[in-house]
């Protein structure tokens, strides 16, 4: 089995809007630079509209394997 995040790193805060909003929940969130946010892959997300300046993430998808045989096969490994 497997389990997935999304790791988003924040480059910049000098920037008008663009806050992370997740709807489920109904959290809005603007981070400051330097921050990560971590949440589950399948916690839909949005971006709120860019009012001024750029926004700069970088994102990156984690998955983590439970299954000691997929993590053990070199054959897979890149």
């Amino acid at each position: 089995s497997q389990s997935r995040y999304v790791q988003m790193y924040y480059l910049n805060d000098d920037f008008e809007g663009g806050e992370l909003y997740f709807d489920k929940i109904g959290l809005s969130y603007k981070p400051i630079a330097g921050e990560v946010v971590i949440f589950p892959y399948d916690l839909w997300h949005r971006v709120k509209t860019v009012e001024g300046g750029n926004r700069y993430t970088a994102m990156i998808l984690v998955e983590k394997y439970t299954d000691k045989s997929v993590a053990s096969t070199p054959d897979l490994w890149p």
